[in-house]
């Protein structure tokens, strides 16, 4: 995959809760195959992070995209869920694509929630990939859990996607935390024409909630 710099470009900014502001969960981006791609207020997760698995700097590169491209012949391509982007990251035996932002304001032992719409997104170039996986979630390093998988049988160039809500609860440790999502595969039945297997996931809309406000009906969810 193209290599991508995650950068702070402007503020797109969700609303305050309860202190914490969580930049761009729409993950609105610019699209593009040359390296310099941006995502306002997110970082690609770096290979040599220990949540990591990819074998690179290279692996280790979502992509920024909406239902032109990046790549519309091989499949790297889909309509959002919501706004005009989205992100999607590959797992396979080489490449972890995530992403990652530093998120502050928390109060340390409040429990957050923190949601998203995931969907199976295909590509032609990665003729081997998987019908079914989720994304995981990690709290700076610390794996707060994994989504229910899903599932998808359409060919790599259908852009209606299926968008799925799935939502995770965690407690602050600490008043900063790197709010960290990786494409995940957890099952074996691999779809494959090569050794291993690979899944790509798209991720868009993500929301962080205090998990009182949410329980109280102050926020509708999703």
């Amino acid at each position: 995959m193209k290599k991508i710099t995650f950068a702070f470009l402007g503020l797109l900014i969700a609303p305050v809760i309860w202190g914490q502001v969580l930049v761009n969960g729409d993950l609105e981006g610019s699209v593009s195959t040359n390296a310099g791609s941006s995502l306002v207020g997110w970082e690609n997760v770096p290979f040599d992070d220990p949540v990591c698995n990819a074998s690179g700097w290279e692996g280790a590169t979502p992509d920024v995209v909406d239902e032109t491209g990046p790549s519309l012949y091989n499949g790297l391509c889909g309509i959002p869920q919501s706004g005009e982007t989205f992100v999607s990251g590959l797992a396979s035996p080489s490449f972890h694509e995530g992403i990652m932002q530093s998120v502050s304001g928390f109060t340390i032992g409040k429990e957050y929630v923190i949601s998203f719409y995931q969907s199976n997104v295909k590509q032609f170039e990665v003729s081997y990939i998987d019908t079914s996986a989720s994304w995981s979630f990690y709290l700076d390093t610390v794996l707060i859990g994994y989504t229910l998988e899903t599932v998808s049988y359409d060919s790599a160039t259908h852009l209606d996607l299926n968008w799925e809500y799935r939502q995770l609860t965690f407690v602050a440790t600490a008043e900063t935390h790197v709010l960290k999502f990786l494409p995940t595969d957890l099952d074996s039945n691999y779809n494959y024409y090569d050794e291993g297997g690979a899944t790509r996931m798209g991720i868009d809309n993500i929301k962080l909630f205090d998990s009182q406000e949410l329980s109280d009906g102050e926020i509708s969810s999703p």
